[in-house]
């Protein structure tokens, strides 16, 4: 998981009947995740809301929350979840030193502000265009590394 997206590169498979024998640990869509472990001590904990095109999915190793979409809506929550504020909140409230752990007793024990239903929804949007940004932002450095990289090949072939 990471700053709102979740990524499956690197993630074991598990067969049909051990999917079918797990539904506890199904995510839905609007689901909001956060890791259960962060091997570094201090690592920032990032929360990512479920998509549509992971509903049904099942994994391991995350805390899952389901909020109640009449007063808290899933894009609002991940917002607050990532605020730099509350991630130190989270880090600190961790148990472990080496390997910190949250889990659910501990997340269920933290708070966080309600705003009405119109400012949730500003917040996940906004939230939603940085997020969109960073990913374009990561692109475009990546074409610039490559590309630095095919120009300095290119200098030194010649």
């Amino acid at each position: 998981i990471h700053l709102g997206r979740i990524d499956l590169n690197g993630v074991d498979l598990i067969g049909f009947d051990a999917h079918q024998e797990l539904r506890k640990t199904w995510l839905y869509q609007g689901d909001v995740v956060l890791p259960r472990v962060s091997t570094i001590a201090g690592k920032p904990y990032y929360a990512a809301q479920v998509p549509e095109e992971l509903d049904e999915i099942n994994s391991i190793g995350i805390v899952i929350l389901r909020p109640d979409r009449t007063t808290v809506q899933p894009g609002y929550l991940e917002a607050a979840l990532n605020a730099p504020s509350m991630r130190r909140r989270l880090v600190g409230v961790a148990v472990g030193s080496i390997q910190r752990q949250l889990n659910v007793g501990i997340i269920k024990r933290e708070r966080v502000p309600v705003v009405d239903r119109n400012r949730q929804e500003q917040i996940a949007s906004h939230s939603g265009q940085i997020k969109s940004g960073l990913e374009d932002a990561k692109q475009r450095l990546a074409q610039s590394r490559d590309t630095r990289r095919r120009l300095l090949q290119e200098v030194l072939a010649s």
